[in-house]
């Protein structure tokens, strides 16, 4: 897409919470890029609009008031007469068609009662908001409800308030059984549109990209029910493609393929960027129960508010984003299934639940292949203060490795995370084989359930093997977990665990495994250092939570020898409520520095901090 330099600023909110100011963004370069072209898209769509204010306007419908209302393919016929047309579309009448838009602009608009309000533009509201009109396929076609086409200008085709229901594409060209486009060069603007119980035969039961210039922005899309091999409700193949979201629902598809992604299946460079919305209750019979992101991909769930100097504002700190109750029978990746060099998933401030991997890895998240994940936190502001970045209850079955994460062979960023509630037999929260793992101002706690029920082993709260990988955990804080074996079994590669608390008796040992990995443990608190050989400034104490009975894991201010204990904050990253690190706490004697050890940096007896004045 053509792109074009957008200022993004800091917009302040109520009680000193601030919106993100983009220049402060912490993110791989392709994720502010994407940020830029989903403000540069919406701009672009709201221009066209402008511009072609004076553009003809028909109306389609059942009654004497509309321009097209005779025969079975009334809405095709007003998008054929015309180069540039706005269709307002009746709900009085029912439509069966499998509409075709070549390569020129134009407006779908439904919800009117009737041509009367359609021509007045007066929609009808329910009592749920929009009320849609509904655009069927024909049975027995074969086709989508909506195929897109076209490239030898720009065209924008904007849908709205519409429900694209029972089509079937079954082409490679033409793959998606709601809306599927095919090399085309486009900027599609979908507004209240649901695509419900489609069907594609090969890949994209809602929405297929094939190649292609095709850039869609959505707001309040819902993609329920749709199915298909590959990318159950979006299939999307193209380095030039890109999907942004805002507000939309991704549920209950199904792919039933071998390439899998139920709910979102990506490849060759498509772009998707998801602002505070939902994947939830998606299945694939193998990899990405809710998404399958492949050769370069780039998706990026994004649960923050950012705001342009124009006033535009995406996503929300007060809705999360979700990566629900997914489910993989075989493979990898109950949430996502990540995999191949250049491919990169991104999650910040999302709820990642309930997800499961069947038979395979990763109850969440599985990376592999040379793929990147990162997930954290990057604004104080937040849809949840405690459980901003939120992994929890996710599941990986029958030799199952990583409750949560499981990453083979590729990299992996957590920071500003909490895990927990996750099983597996193999690793209960993370599990790696030969990755670089970066873990920062993270909690811990709670995983496994020392292997009851039978359906898990438990074993080992992180687990970590194979001599090309690194681990390093740092400033974060693992306790009660419910694991057998050791809290971390080190199996192979380097591992640093630097200014953590591991105070986990509950699960055994602080570390298990081999004796030839190398394990270096420094300025950091532990349940006990037997196992542990190298272990500068380390220390064996109670580093008195608050609350560790109702799972609050902040150090004491006035009791804690963790406060102001330490020396280094590597990376000068934010704490677990992303409050800044390195408080000089002057009421404590510093042991070796102004660091406090764990998660939390405690700002307890700073009054004005402590009250809100930052």
């Amino acid at each position: 897409m053509n792109k074009y330099i957008i200022i993004l600023c800091t917009f302040i909110l109520p009680f000193g919470i601030q919106a993100i100011n983009f220049e402060d963004l912490d993110v791989d370069n392709r994720v502010k890029q994407q940020i830029l072209d989903s403000f540069t898209l919406r701009q672009s769509i709201d221009q066209f609009v402008k511009d072609n204010s004076n553009i003809p306007v028909v109306t389609v419908g059942g009654d004497n008031a509309c321009d097209y209302r005779i025969g079975s393919t009334k809405i095709q016929d007003a998008i054929n007469e015309h180069t540039s047309v706005e269709i307002r579309i009746a709900r009085n009448d029912t439509y069966n068609e499998n509409l075709v838009i070549n390569d020129n602009s134009v407006s779908l608009r439904g919800g009117y009662a009737n041509c009367t309000d359609a021509a007045n533009n007066i929609p009808s509201e329910g009592n749920l908001g929009s009320i849609w009109t509904v655009v069927g396929g024909v049975a027995g076609s074969k086709q989508p409800v909506i195929k897109i086409l076209g490239n030898t200008q720009r065209n924008t085709i904007i849908l709205e308030r519409l429900l694209l229901g029972l089509g079937e594409g079954a082409t490679n060209e033409f793959p998606g059984g709601g809306i599927s486009i095919y090399q085309a060069d486009a900027q599609i603007s979908l507004e209240d549109v649901r695509i419900w119980f489609n069907e594609g035969i090969l890949r994209g039961g809602g929405v297929a990209i094939i190649e292609g210039d095709t850039d869609i922005t959505a707001n309040n899309l819902e993609l329920f029910f749709n199915k298909a091999q590959s990318g159950g409700g979006i299939y999307c193949d193209g380095s030039e493609a890109s999907l942004t979201l805002h507000f939309s629902s991704i549920g209950g598809n199904d792919a039933n393929g071998i390439t899998g992604g139920g709910g979102i299946s990506l490849h060759n460079g498509c772009s998707l960027l998801m602002y505070s919305g939902g994947i939830t209750g998606n299945t694939s019979a193998k990899h990405g129960g809710g998404m399958a992101i492949s050769s370069g991909s780039i998706v990026t769930l994004f649960g923050h508010e950012i705001c342009s100097l124009s006033g535009a504002c995406f996503g929300s700190n007060t809705a999360s984003m979700r990566l629900l109750a997914n489910k993989v029978s075989r493979g990898g990746g109950g949430g996502a299934y990540v995999v191949g060099i250049n491919t990169m998933l991104s999650i910040y401030a999302g709820m990642v639940t309930s997800n499961e991997a069947l038979s395979g890895a990763g109850g969440a998240i599985d990376v592999t292949g040379g793929a990147t994940f990162t997930t954290g936190r990057l604004s104080k502001a937040c849809w949840n203060q405690e459980h901003c970045n939120y992994y929890a209850e996710n599941t990986a079955f029958v030799f199952g490795q990583g409750g949560a994460i499981r990453c083979h062979s590729a990299t992996m960023s957590i920071t500003n995370t909490v895990l927990t509630d996750n099983r597996a037999d193999l690793g209960t929260a993370v599990n790696m084989f030969n990755c670089t793992t970066d873990i920062r101002s993270s909690l811990i706690y709670q995983n496994g359930d020392y292997g009851t029920n039978g359906d898990w082993n438990d074993k080992y709260v992180i687990y970590n093997s194979g001599s090309a990988g690194s681990l390093d955990i740092h400033h974060t804080t693992i306790a009660d977990n419910k694991s057998l074996e050791a809290v971390l079994g080190s199996f192979g590669g380097d591992t640093n665990i630097v200014a953590s608390i591991i105070h986990d008796s509950s699960t055994g040992s602080v570390l298990g495994g081999s004796t030839a990995t190398e394990v270096n443990v420094e300025c950091s608190m532990l349940h006990e250092d037997e196992s542990v050989t190298l272990k500068a400034f380390t220390i064996v104490d109670d580093p008195e939570f608050i609350d560790r009975a109702n799972n609050n894991y902040h150090i004491n201010a006035q009791t804690s020898p963790a406060v102001d204990y330490c020396y280094t904050n590597t990376g000068n990253y934010r704490d677990m409520d992303f409050e800044e690190r390195g408080w000089d706490d002057t009421s404590v004697t510093n042991l070796h520095g102004p660091y406090d050890i764990g998660a939390d940096e405690t700002y307890g007896n700073d009054i004005i901090f402590a009250n809100g004045f930052e």
